[in-house]
């Protein structure tokens, strides 16, 4: 089961605005998309800002517990400590 952005489990009660941990159900980060777009794109006269660019997405291998980094038809092994440091668009979560 993947869930993106934001995780909740069945046993949250939102109309409580409780803040401790709502269950004991973890996730791990499983893929990772990411957008970059050139400096002068989104400047005046550049109006479409998620057109221009290029998108690539980090996607971990569960058997091998391997990063890899896959754009258009080219896959290259990542190091998971980097993600971090990437501007990322969408976080994709599974389920533990």
């Amino acid at each position: 089961m993947f869930l993106f952005l934001f995780l909740f489990c069945e046993s949250v009660k939102l109309n409580h605005f409780d803040l401790s941990p709502p269950c004991s159900v973890k996730y791990n980060l499983i893929a990772n998309i990411c957008h970059e777009s050139p400096a002068e794109v989104g400047r005046e006269g550049k109006r479409d800002v998620m057109g221009e660019g290029s998108y690539h997405v980090h996607v971990k291998h569960n058997a091998s517990s391997t990063w890899f980094k896959i754009q258009d038809l080219e896959s290259t092994e990542f190091m998971a400590e980097l993600i971090g440091w990437s501007e990322s668009y969408i976080l994709i979560f599974g389920r533990k």
